[in-house]
């Protein structure tokens, strides 16, 4: 069930309009529009009233992705606030009941939509078909078989798979082999071209964070 606005004090829901984010965790903080937030602790202490980073109980496990968000390559506080502040009111209303749905939603979009689509652009036009060739990811199977075929690939996939497997771990799906997977596949990658594509990955992993978003939020 999604958490009910209505049962939370104005003053509380007004730090979503006035608190600025910063990069976290601030654990300590006093609260208040004063205090210093991450993101995920702005929306702790919007729904329980106290300052820390956690996700309270009975909300989305979207919560427990905002860490990594909140400290992702932003180019201060300001741009951090301005791109993140807008999703903070969605992902507060979010219906838990309805995550293992928006974490197989998100794995389908990154193995079969944006992977695929910053692989041609670097040139790997085989892998980027291979990966939309894929089945559509609706549940554990789908997802389990659309990560050991991603996994398989001759490519340095940990670091963009790994918003999409915190989520599934998160849900205590079986995905732990893939994530294994995937650490033993960067260690064994050629370093040298793993640092290439990296580099040339660099410019499109902003875009990948705001579709991830996006989709991830969708109702």
């Amino acid at each position: 069930m999604s958490l009910d606005l209505a049962t939370i004090p104005q003053e509380r829901l007004a730090l979503l309009d006035q608190a600025k984010l910063f990069h976290g965790p601030h654990g300590g903080g006093t609260g208040g529009p004063d205090c210093k937030h991450c993101a995920r602790e702005l929306l702790h202490e919007v729904v329980t009233g106290r300052h820390a980073d956690a996700t309270p109980p009975g909300c989305s496990i979207v919560f427990d992705i905002l860490p990594g968000m909140n400290d992702g390559p932003w180019r201060d506080d300001d741009h951090r606030t301005a791109v993140m502040k807008p999703y903070l009111p969605k992902i507060l209303v979010l219906d838990p009941a309805r995550d293992a749905d928006r974490v197989y939603a998100l794995l389908d979009h990154i193995c079969r939509d944006a992977l695929p689509a910053f692989l041609e652009a670097v040139g790997e036009g085989a892998h980027a078909q291979a990966l939309r060739a894929l089945a559509p990811i609706k549940d554990e199977e789908s997802a389990g078989a659309a990560l050991a075929r991603a996994l398989d690939l001759d490519l340095d996939l940990a670091l963009d798979l790994d918003l999409a497997l915190d989520l599934a771990l998160a849900l205590d799906l079986d995905l732990a082999r893939a994530l294994a997977r995937a650490r033993a596949l960067a260690r064994a990658l050629d370093l040298a071209r793993a640092l290439a594509l990296a580099r040339a990955l660099d410019p499109a992993r902003p875009l990948a964070l705001d579709l991830a978003r996006a989709h991830a939020l969708a109702p």
